[in-house]
């Protein structure tokens, strides 16, 4: 697969993994979802020249404004093809700021793909922190 992935489902699908229907138990609500798009993605970084952390928030801005904005569907099928690719040894996780929970204390996460060196697995991170670096987005490439 090298840097690049090839994401193939239906833009209409049903969350996987829907937070919604844990709302009554755990009060996760639904504020913004990426339109889906399939195709060609590339790996690409969000930090700047000698940042070495940067808020959630910016991260978000920032996926939108370089056409990097890939939602919760873009990361379950990535998820259901790629499980066990290992990515670059310069990236430990690829966030998915499109789709956007909050929890009942109105504390806004995203979901982001953590490689254990073997597998990805899911994690949840809140916009309001800090991010670390070795992380990245995917952005739709031309063909």
């Amino acid at each position: 697969m090298g840097q690049n992935a090839v994401l193939a489902v239906s833009p209409d699908r049903s969350f996987v993994r829907d937070m919604t229907s844990l709302a009554m138990r755990c009060g996760w609500k639904l504020v913004s979802d990426a339109q889906y798009k399939a195709g060609k993605v590339e790996l690409i970084g969000f930090l700047r020249p000698r940042e070495i952390s940067v808020r959630g928030v910016e991260v978000a801005n920032r996926a939108i404004r370089l056409n990097a904005n890939p939602g919760q569907r873009h990361l379950e099928a990535f998820l259901a093809k790629y499980e066990r690719w290992a990515p670059p040894k310069c990236v430990d996780y690829i966030a998915f700021p499109g789709t956007v929970w909050q929890n009942e204390d109105r504390l806004r996460s995203v979901l982001t793909l953590c490689w254990n060196g073997e597998r990805w697995h899911l994690d949840l991170v809140r916009l309001d922190g800090g991010w670390r670096p070795r992380g990245c987005l995917l952005r739709p490439c031309s063909e």
